[in-house]
């Protein structure tokens, strides 16, 4: 019940921040918008042509990213002062939430597993994200680690679903292409042999 509560705290502090003034238009970017601001705003909406990463810092202890549009993604809710999520093709509308001075950055190009050691590639991230698409060669485990009290995957066809309390875990992931959300209190891994 402590869990529930911590993370309806985490959301509810995020709702209600409004910090500051925060710059609705994008700054000068080379590879796609920039935004920076501090507290709580909603982004102009821009367009994603090919598959992108959302890279974001913030200085606070919250940072949230809501989707305002139907199709979604672009998902963020962390207690971390920098992370990543994937953004597929497509127009987005977000709203960010956040406690502190913030920046986010729309990088061409999607983030690739990286080598975790021991044979094995995954990602790293707090919170909740999106990860980028990727494929394995052949059914393996999906191997997680967490350091709070919630764990949750999601694969967008449904044949990968977490949901634990635990701090570390397994499950069979076959092989072929798959796209997971991870939503998580803490900071976390997921590792798979290629």
């Amino acid at each position: 019940m402590r869990s529930l509560s911590v993370l309806c705290a985490v959301v509810a502090l995020g709702a209600v921040a409004e910090i500051g003034a925060a710059t609705a238009a994008p700054d000068v970017a080379s590879a796609g918008p920039v935004f920076s601001g501090s507290g709580r705003t909603s982004l102009r909406p821009f367009k994603v042509e090919a598959a992108s990463t959302l890279r974001w810092t913030n200085d606070g202890p919250i940072f949230q990213i809501f989707p305002r549009n139907v199709a979604g993604g672009g998902s963020v809710n962390a207690a971390a002062r920098a992370g990543a999520t994937y953004l597929k093709p497509g127009t987005y509308m977000l709203n960010v939430r956040a406690v502190g001075n913030w920046t986010v950055r729309i990088v061409s190009g999607a983030e690739r597993p990286r080598s975790l050691g021991g044979g094995m590639v995954g990602f790293r991230g707090n919170g909740r994200r999106d990860l980028p698409p990727f494929e394995n060669r052949r059914g393996t485990k999906l191997l997680w680690t967490n350091s709070g009290s919630i764990f949750q995957i999601f694969s967008s066809d449904f044949s990968v679903a977490v949901n634990s309390r635990g701090q570390r875990g397994s499950t069979s992931m076959a092989g072929g292409r798959h796209q997971l959300t991870v939503n998580a209190i803490g900071s976390w891994t997921v590792r798979w042999k290629p």
